[in-house]
């Protein structure tokens, strides 16, 4: 825990800026569900849900690719456009060696997808409090 808040504080702008991403990203799938419907209180509720759900799967997404999750696709697609596209095929790289160069970029950098869970909670959050009242005012 105390790496990660490391990272943050050394990337306090760069979070910033992906945190008001996140917000105008959740903001503009709010606005479009809402207006797509007809405006009303139904139409919040689920605008809101639909944008939790990106934002946490993006976020969600945005970790596992943080944590190395997608490398191995990464590396197949390297060496099989090194093989089938150039003359002298790379092929004395192998796949730890790889990992350990990306595991060594990754350690210095931020944590953005932070920012995109906590967005995706909060209007998560939002939507329950828009669906309990909805429930109350129907019900």
């Amino acid at each position: 825990m105390g790496k990660i808040r490391t990272q943050i504080k050394k990337h306090y702008k760069t979070n910033i800026i992906t945190l008001i991403v996140a917000a105008v990203v959740a903001l503009t799938i709010f606005l479009l569900y809402f207006f797509i419907q007809s405006p009303g209180l139904i139409s919040a509720v689920n605008g809101t849900g639909v944008g939790a759900i990106v934002l946490t799967v993006v976020g969600l997404l945005m970790w596992f690719a943080h944590e190395g999750f997608f490398d191995i696709f990464s590396f197949g697609i390297k060496q099989l456009v090194s093989v089938v596209f150039s003359r002298n095929p790379i092929r004395d790289g192998n796949y730890s060696d790889y990992k350990n160069s990306k595991t060594e970029k990754r350690d210095n950098s931020s944590y953005n997808f932070l920012m995109f869970i906590l967005v995706g909670v909060v209007l998560g959050v939002s939507c329950l409090i828009l669906y309990i009242f909805y429930r109350s005012e129907v019900g």
